[in-house]
């Protein structure tokens, strides 16, 4: 049947969902067990989060198993890396993880002979710029240059995003949402950031798509079920990312932080009803292929917003977690180890986005986890061999069945004589096996 529900039916739709959250058993709890964050569905306690060798799995017990090393992480990670940016005629960088041409994204990655594949991030605008007229050929190559190298991709078709400079001259703004489907819904303004402008972080008024229109929901399902027609069940795609916010992450442009921002009459609630839909249209479309779905500012929204905000954020979780979609997060970094290893703080966004997804792991989900930034990042500091440590730590914590890197650790791990940061030592304590 056609899904045609609007924002207000998806919001109605999330209220449901409280009502079966907040009345399900509480399944991994001992008799005293206090939620990671009050209401959460998942219900992991906060004496028993899975830092350490876990005796009693499940179970709320003392910590007295806290001085215990945690042991590596069983072998079979997946390892994927984002495509090296792009590059103008005059030679200047594309500031994203975006791709743009199919060299950028074939034989431009760094060869490592044992990585699963390459996340690809396509703006929507890049393969339909007219109506009626998409070109899959980007995304078509791609897939057959990895497919001949028995490799896997991540395909992720971005609705909302940065706007770029066009390629290949860079002088033109192009936004990620196809300039015929903003003159046809309602839009908004918001001061963002232009990618690729030389210099870089050059900031300008953009229009973006409103997402709480019903024609914006009307034309992203014809996308999705163009997608799935091309796509579902194509063995060389390992996942298919749910786009709902920028790069396909759960991560709307809305100018600003929960409770601080410029889109006019923006409410959390509307954004978690359009991802709510979002992840419906796919599910409705896609029947082979397994989906995907990163958050981003969900954590923000659970940390920073109000109480009727924080409610929704947990039950919209409930939701991803009920229809067991492989969940993501961008939160692999070396200070992440910092907060896995002291008490709860339902007040940090990044720390309750973390505590998200162990839940679910922990619950039996698949789940992935991303690089925050490049190694030079401040935040991944892999230039010291204390913070791979950290990011090893975090690892064998989640377990994950992914893991996604810039193409600065694939560059590390082919030429570690040029490298300035220790990638390799970085994954070889990943328990990183290459796909079959």
């Amino acid at each position: 049947m056609k899904r045609t529900l609007s924002i207000a039916m998806g919001a109605l739709a999330i209220c449901a969902l409280m009502v079966v959250a907040f009345t399900q058993p509480t399944a991994n709890a001992g008799q005293t067990c206090t939620p990671v964050i009050p209401g959460s569905p998942s219900q992991v306690c906060t004496c028993d989060l899975g830092y350490h060798r876990d005796l009693y799995s499940g179970v709320c017990e003392p910590d007295a198993d806290n001085d215990v090393t945690t042991p590596p992480p069983a072998p079979g990670a997946a390892l994927f890396f984002y495509p090296p940016p792009y590059q103008y005629n005059d030679h200047h960088l594309l500031d994203s993880i975006q791709a743009v041409s199919v060299s950028q994204v074939t034989d431009l990655v760094p060869a490592v002979s044992f990585m699963s594949g390459i996340a690809l991030v396509v703006d929507w605008s890049s393969i339909c710029p007219t109506a009626g007229a998409c070109d899959f050929t980007l995304i078509d190559r791609t897939l057959a240059y990895w497919t001949a190298r028995n490799k896997k991709i991540v395909l992720s078709v971005a609705t909302i995003s940065f706007p770029f400079m066009s390629a290949p001259a860079g002088k033109d703004v192009q936004n990620a949402t196809p300039d015929w489907v903003l003159a046809q819904v309602k839009t908004y303004p918001v001061s963002t950031e232009i990618m690729g402008t030389n210099p870089i972080r050059k900031t300008a008024v953009s229009q973006f798509p409103d997402f709480r229109d019903p024609k914006f929901l009307q034309l992203t399902s014809a996308l999705v079920r163009d997608l799935a027609q091309r796509y579902d069940g194509n063995p060389t795609i390992a996942q298919v990312r749910i786009g709902t916010g920028l790069l396909g992450e759960e991560n709307p442009i809305v100018g600003g932080s929960p409770g601080n921002t410029t889109m006019p009459n923006f409410q959390e609630t509307q954004w978690l009803a359009f991802c709510l839909e979002t992840v419906h249209q796919y599910q409705s479309a896609f029947h082979k292929s397994e989906l995907e779905f990163d958050i981003a500012r969900l954590g923000f929204t659970r940390a920073l917003g109000t109480g009727t905000d924080q409610v929704f954020a947990d039950a919209f979780f409930a939701e991803l977690a009920a229809s067991r979609l492989f969940i993501a997060y961008n939160g692999l970094e070396a200070h992440d180890d910092d907060l896995l290893t002291g008490a709860p703080n339902p007040a940090d966004a990044i720390d309750t986005g973390l505590r998200y997804l162990l839940g679910y792991r922990r619950s039996g989900g698949r789940i992935g986890l991303e690089a925050v930034q490049p190694l030079a990042g401040p935040r991944m500091g892999t230039a010291d061999l204390q913070n791979v440590a950290k990011i090893q730590h975090v690892v064998s914590i989640f377990q994950p069945a992914r893991l996604v890197f810039f193409d600065d650790v694939a560059l590390g791990i082919v030429s570690p004589d040029t490298s300035p940061f220790h990638a390799a030592e970085l994954v070889s304590g990943l328990g990183i096996q290459p796909s079959p």
